[in-house]
């Protein structure tokens, strides 16, 4: 099940950064002088609750999860970090077996350059970012429409809007997945994936205010560089 959403969300993503939240939310949104403007805000910070729920090859499934998102420099600069628990509960000849998971990510963008933190193996992988890669093929044109034209291209389409914490959004629909956006800005997620559905929903969000840079520290791990 892991490698089927890996494979939606690199789908979502095309130009995207990390994890469960490379989706529509964070494909470029316009290019100027070089500089990548992911957002249409310059900085903010958003704390997420997730719900995990549903039955996968007659195994029930439910989970619960947070994530936090703090960015700047209209997105250049980016950390996202994500813990989730969730139980998996399999039946076979009348006795049931239980097991528990937990899932910690934490990522970063800065200004073209990837960070992904491994706890298992206490470091960090860093790579060229492939949206900043992308966008500089596109040179100086309208970035955020051609971002839009790719996703529609793979079949998403915008189905309305409505509020996320007195946000106005837009909401985009892709593949069984729904995103909410407000100026680029994930706030809610809704996907089901093999009969398990997540929802991801933003609890508090602030936009335009100064972040304090220890938000987008890492851990004191060996960076590894990828090839």
């Amino acid at each position: 099940m892991k490698k089927s959403i890996g494979i939606l969300v690199a789908l979502l993503g095309v130009f995207g950064c990390y994890g469960s939240e490379i989706m529509l939310g964070s494909l470029p949104q316009n290019v100027k002088d070089s500089t990548l403007k992911r957002y249409e805000i310059k900085s903010g910070s958003v704390q997420y609750e997730s719900i995990i729920e549903g039955k996968v090859f007659g195994a029930t499934v439910k989970g619960a999860g947070t994530g936090t998102l703090y960015f700047k420099d209209w997105g250049a600069v980016e950390l996202v970090e994500e813990k989730e628990s969730r139980t998996t509960v399999t039946k076979l000849f009348g006795k049931a077996s239980s097991q528990e998971e937990t899932i910690h990510n934490l990522s970063k963008l800065d200004h073209g350059k990837a960070f992904y933190v491994d706890f298992e193996k206490k470091e960090i992988r860093s790579q060229n970012d492939f949206a900043m890669e992308s966008i500089q093929s596109v040179g100086n044109g309208d970035a955020n429409q051609f971002g839009k034209e790719m996703f529609t291209s793979m079949g998403g389409e915008k189905i309305g809007e409505e509020d996320i914490l007195g946000f106005k959004c837009e909401i985009w629909s892709l593949m069984g997945t729904k995103q909410w956006l407000y100026k680029g800005v994930v706030l809610k997620i809704e996907a089901s994936i093999m009969g398990v559905k997540t929802t991801k929903i933003a609890v508090s969000a602030e936009f335009n205010k100064s972040i304090d840079e220890h938000y987008f520290e890492l851990p004191n791990f060996k960076i590894v560089e990828s090839k």
